[in-house]
This record gives structure tokens, sequence and C-alpha cells, in this order.
């Protein structure tokens, strides 16, 4: 987290807030059509081997890893391809920037590496590798990404974006090969494998819904802010909103480790004791994210003027970006219950329902805002 924010402090003082724009919107766009081409089975393949590794059914662990590899992966390359030859027309008659062509097409071609290191991220944690699977996924994409960029700064190589943007996709890659080896070490069944697509997907459908409505909810604002206003405003924005979904970090790890447990616990009818974690962990995360959100009001000018000058205009979108987290943190992990505990439907509901309000508040205010 740490060296994610030292990257972005760095890009914003070299390429400015324009080429920050044009990056995070290519890969803002790239994770919306990546939940698309998962088909909702990460929190699927989380459930069923969580439950299975309990029962020690390895065969069946087997067959639903494998059954995401080929469907997911089939899926997501389709995806990659029909977004890498759209590119052009999004670049120019969407998004009205041709320069975010080239980091749209980079972004594009990491959906396959992108969803293979999602599978194997869901079978670790299902495993109850949760830190594990956090540390792959999360911290080495950074890692690697910083150290391309900072070696060809040293270098004297001017950073554009589209060297910045091959920095990112060499981190996805580098990413999938390690999550990859690591899964395959700690799971190494050997038998056939089969094929149980129907069933995954009587629970991923519903699964597939949550998980495209928390994309909408965490990149809809930018991407249409990128459509309505220019990249400069989706810079500026884009540093209020990563410092303000910070607190956030906190709440996902919190989900990721809960997950198996709340499958696991459910499944064998420990009510009481799974009402007493989640009682207790609600709260110590709500008294959390109060300070946060002080620490936001009173320091938020200051800490954003480390980007630079142009922005510390984001103060009130930190403030207001950073209460809609305190409310969201304070509610604990309800989605993940809901997902966990066989209420796909329910969950499903209630994202569908907040998509259509958070789209449609996204282009109005967006609108109302740029041209008022």
């Amino acid at each position: 987290m740490i060296i994610g924010l030292v990257v972005s402090i760095f890009l914003g003082r070299t390429i400015g807030a324009e080429g920050l724009g044009i990056v995070d919107l290519s890969i803002r766009i790239a994770n919306v059509f990546l939940i698309i081409g998962l088909l909702g089975l990460p929190n699927v393949l989380i459930k069923e081997v969580a439950i299975s590794v309990d029962n020690k059914e390895m065969e069946y662990i087997s067959n639903t890893m494998y059954t995401g590899y080929i469907f997911c992966g089939i899926f997501s390359l389709l995806i990659s391809l029909l977004l890498v030859f759209s590119s052009g027309w999004l670049s120019t008659y969407v998004f009205s920037d041709t320069r975010l062509m080239v980091p749209l097409i980079i972004s594009s071609l990491m959906l396959v590496p992108m969803t293979f290191s999602r599978l194997f991220a869901a079978g670790l944690i299902g495993y109850k590798k949760i830190w594990q699977a956090n540390l792959v996924d999360q911290t080495l994409s950074v890692c690697i990404t910083s150290l391309f960029i900072f070696v060809m700064w040293f270098l004297g190589e001017s950073l554009t974006i589209i060297n910045v943007s091959i920095s990112f996709a060499l981190g996805r890659i580098a990413v999938m090969i390690v999550v990859g080896i690591y899964w395959k070490n700690l799971f190494s069944y050997k038998n056939p494998h089969h094929v149980v697509l129907p069933k995954l997907l009587k629970t991923g459908w519903s699964m597939l819904i949550v998980s495209a409505s928390a994309v909408v909810f965490t990149n809809a604002d930018v991407i249409i802010l990128g459509w309505l206003s220019d990249s400069r405003s989706v810079g500026v924005y884009t540093v209020a909103s990563r410092i303000a979904l910070l607190s956030s970090v906190i709440l996902k790890i919190t989900n990721t480790s809960l997950a198996p447990k709340i499958a696991a616990m459910y499944a064998n009818n420990q009510k009481e004791s799974l009402q007493s974690m989640i009682s207790r962990i609600t709260g110590f995360l709500s008294i959390l994210s109060l300070i946060i959100l002080i620490i936001f009001i009173i320091y938020g000018q200051s800490i954003l003027s480390i980007w630079g000058k142009e922005f510390s205009s984001a103060y009130w979108i930190l403030i207001i970006l950073g209460f809609g987290q305190f409310i969201n943190i304070s509610s604990g992990a309800l989605g993940v219950i809901l997902l966990m505990t066989g209420h796909e439907k329910i969950q499903r509901n209630i994202s569908i329902s907040f998509v259509f309000i958070n789209l449609i508040c996204n282009i109005l205010l967006i609108y109302f805002y740029e041209f008022i």
C-alpha cells in the first residue's frame, strides 16, 4: 500500500494529472471487462474450496478450479480481443482523447493474465492462505510496477503514459506467474479433471452480478468522468479517490479473511460463534474508519499537496469520498455474509438496484458539475 502511494505521488509529479488520468482510465476500463470475463466464479471458488477443504474433497476442488481455468480463460480471451479492436473507437468517440488508445490496448491484453491471477488467488483464499493471496495479488504487482518505473527514471528515460502502462502490464504478468506457481505447489491433485460448470454457474450468475456491481461502484465514477470531462479532471479525482479508498483496504482484507471462515462456520451450523465474531470485527472497523475520516478532515489539504499543487483542489472530493468509505466500512462484511451463507440472490438484487442509482447519480452530477 505504501509503495503504491509512493508510485502514485511520483507519477503525479512526473506525468502530471493528465497522464495519470489517462493511465488510470485505461486500467479502470479493463477492470470492468475483467469482471465480465470472470463470470462471477472467483467468489464461487472461494466458497466451494473452503467447504471442500474442511470435508477433504480434493477431487471436487480440482474439478472446480479446472472449470474456472477453461471457461474463464476462453471467455476473458474473447473479451480481451474485442476490447483491443474497439480501443480506437472508444478513445476517439467515447472519451475524445486518442492518447488513451495505446494504454487501453496494453490494459486489454492483460485481461487473461489477470483472470488467472484472480482464479489462483480465489483457490488460495479458499485454502485459508489469506495473507499469501493478498501479498502476491496486491503487493507483488505494485512492487514490480514501481521497480520498472524507477529503473526507467534512474536510467534517464522520459516517463510517458505508454511506458508507464507497460510497467503496469509487466506487474500483472509477474503476479500471474508467481501466484500460479504457489497454487500448484500447494494443491497438486493428479487425477483426471472434470468440468462442473452447471453447478458453478447456478451460483455464479448471482455472484457475477454482485461482482460486476462492485466494479461499477469502484470504477464508474472515473469512467463517466473521463467520458463527460477531460483527462486532467480524471487525474485529480483519481488521486482523491485513491486516498479515500485506502481505508477500504482494511475492509477488503477483512472480507477476504472472513469469507472462507463464514462459509465453513455456516455450513457446520456454528451460527452463534459466527455472530459473535462478526460483531467484534464490525465494532473495530467502525472505530478505525472514524479515525481515518478525522485525519482526512484535518490533514486532507496537506496530503493532497504531496502529489502537486494541481491536486490540492480535490479536498472536498476527498472529504465526500472519505465519508462514504466511513459508512461503508462501519457496515462491516454484510455483502460477504450474504454471499457465503447462500443468500446470493438477495445480495444480487440489492446490487442491481444500487448500480442503477449509482450510474444515474454519476451521470447527472458529473454533467451538472462540469456545465454549471
